[in-house]
């Protein structure tokens, strides 16, 4: 068995898709997932959280050791950040749960921060990069090569600190990262094979927590404001 190695090289798209209370992608119009797709990145970090686990060590009367079992460590989630750069006032909201702020012709220009607990709003979370690697690849399909990147469900999120300056803004997103078996294969097709599109080959399971590949599927193209997109790439907006 041959392995593919290469290195990520820049952010190239995000796309946050909405989640119902079992994980599962909400739908819109034709049953396509709610969505968000924004290039307004500056950076996605991934930091994990570690559970150390607990050491026993007993040791008998006389102080020898009688016991003794190691500490194992597991990996509890990651805690995610993703700053911005570019206000999409409908990723921030899909992201947050915070309510979305309308105009008068009812489209969305800003959001309300509250103070509410966030316990129902949750995304999952795909982020593409680029690859080091430029030349084809004998016997491979002859297209370039993407990092793909997916958590399957980012609760708990918040908008963090900002300043406003003589300079451009940016906003950061965070959140936490868990399990979420109710993804699935995902609704997407991200992967190109050689007899075509596919969605994920194995579902994420019930210890799942992230996701990463090589893909030579293009990123989807960004969008501002929540969207659903058909088969066909229309792009439509969302009635909910």
């Amino acid at each position: 068995m041959t392995a593919v190695c290469d290195t990520p090289v820049k952010g190239k798209m995000l796309r946050a898709t909405k989640l119902g209370v079992c994980g599962d992608p909400i739908v819109g119009a034709g049953g396509w997932p709610v969505h968000v797709t924004s290039k307004g990145f500056v950076s996605v970090e991934y930091a994990a959280e570690v559970d150390d686990g607990e050491e026993i060590d007993q040791k008998d009367a006389n102080g020898d050791p009688l016991v003794y079992e190691p500490a194992r460590r597991r990996i509890k989630l990651y805690n995610v950040t993703v700053t911005c750069g570019r206000v999409d006032p409908e990723l921030y909201t899909l992201f947050t749960g915070m309510p979305v702020v309308l105009d008068e012709d009812g489209n969305a220009t800003g959001m309300r921060v509250t103070s509410a607990v966030n316990l129902d709003s949750a995304v999952a979370l795909e982020v593409w990069s680029g690859t080091q690697l430029k030349k084809c690849v004998a016997g491979a399909i002859q297209r370039p090569r993407f990092g793909y990147f997916l958590l399957p469900q980012i609760i708990d999120g918040q908008v963090g600190d900002f300043t406003i300056e003589n300079g451009a803004a940016s906003f950061t997103l965070t959140g936490k990262a868990i399990e979420n078996p109710g993804w699935g294969v995902g609704p997407y097709d991200v992967y190109l094979r050689k007899a075509g599109v596919e969605r994920l080959m194995d579902p994420m399971g019930d210890q799942d927590l992230l996701h990463l590949d090589w893909t030579y599927l293009p990123p989807p193209a960004p969008t501002c404001g929540l969207t659903v997109r058909p088969p066909d790439g229309t792009v439509v907006a969302d009635p909910a």
